[in-house]
C-alpha cells in the first residue's frame, strides 16, 4: 500500500533566507523567502504574512508527540505561525 501524504501550513513574516525544516529529526522540506515583497532597501521585509506550504511522506509521523525544528537564522526577526 503506497505511503499517503501530510502537509503543514506555515505564515511567514520578514523572512530575508531560507530555512530548512525538520520532523522528528529529518529533513522534510525548506521554507522560502519571497523576494521583493517589502521595501526597496533590502528587498525581503514582508509588510504582510504569507502563507507556504511543506508537504511529506504521512510515515514520518508518530503516534502521539511529534518534534517540529525551524532552524534559527542569524540576525533574523522573522516570525513565523501555524
Amino acid at each position: 500500500m503506497p505511503d499517503t501524504r501530510s502537509f503543514i501550513q506555515f505564515d511567514l513574516w520578514g523572512l530575508s533566507k531560507e530555512v530548512p525544516i525538520k520532523l522528528n529529526g529529518k529533513f522534510i522540506g525548506n521554507l522560502y523567502p519571497y523576494p521583493n515583497l517589502g521595501n526597496a532597501k533590502d528587498g525581503y521585509t514582508q509588510r504582510t504574512w504569507y502563507n507556504q506550504t511543506i508537504s511529506f511522506l504521512s510515515s514520518r509521523l508518530n503516534t502521539g508527540k511529534n518534534e517540529l525544528e525551524l532552524e534559527a537564522i542569524p540576525r533574523d526577526s522573522f516570525k513565523v505561525q501555524n
